[in-house]
């Protein structure tokens, strides 16, 4: 498994309050801790600590990101209502329970629309195979695919490659076309 995984969109634990809304915990993109708390959501570690907490690591696995959770030792942690594997690989709108706090995955979300890189020109896009060129307005999944999105009002409309807005979703790993600007990506509903 690859660990490098965009910057700009980390892993997120969202761990409901009784007012209704969330505790947040960012994942950094290097493995940590889940140290419990009885007031908050806990808190995220680099320390290893006496008992056997859980590890967390956001991980790239076959394009995708995912988030990998180690359960540990110090406590019974529960997938989607369900006793958790030795190593379970987290989605978005996942769900696990450690020492009686419930915890739901999500992600923030970043910028995905930016220019195309001089070192980026030697690619091709995956959807019409055309080159990038320096400058040229790019559609980044967070798998690292880029796709054309030019929207130059500049260029002829029947010129501009606009791939990102013809796909539903990423044609390397499957996950939704979402041009959002930050936010989460997922929200549990009340």
């Amino acid at each position: 498994m690859n660990t490098s995984v965009s910057e700009s969109e980390n892993f997120v634990l969202l761990s409901p309050r009784e007012e209704g809304d969330f505790d947040l915990l960012d994942i950094p993109n290097h493995p940590v801790y889940l140290l419990a708390s009885k007031q908050k959501a806990g808190k995220l570690s680099q320390r290893r600590p006496r008992r056997g907490a859980p590890v967390l690591e956001a991980v790239q696995q076959s394009g995708r990101s995912r988030l990998l959770l180690l359960p540990g030792t110090a406590g019974l942690v529960r997938r989607n209502g369900q006793p958790s594997l030795p190593l379970e690989l987290l989605d978005i709108g996942d769900e696990f329970r450690y020492r009686r706090r419930e915890y739901f995955v999500s992600r923030q979300l970043g910028q995905r629309l930016s220019l195309a890189t001089s070192a980026e020109t030697s690619a091709r896009c995956p959807l019409c195979r055309v080159a990038f060129e320096p400058g040229q307005q790019i559609y980044r999944c967070t798998c690292g695919s880029i796709l054309h999105c030019m929207d130059d009002q500049d260029v002829a409309e029947d010129e501009r490659l606009e791939c990102a807005r013809m796909v539903p979703s990423c044609p390397h790993c499957s996950e939704s076309i979402d041009f959002r600007k930050g936010g989460l990506a997922w929200r549990p509903e009340n």
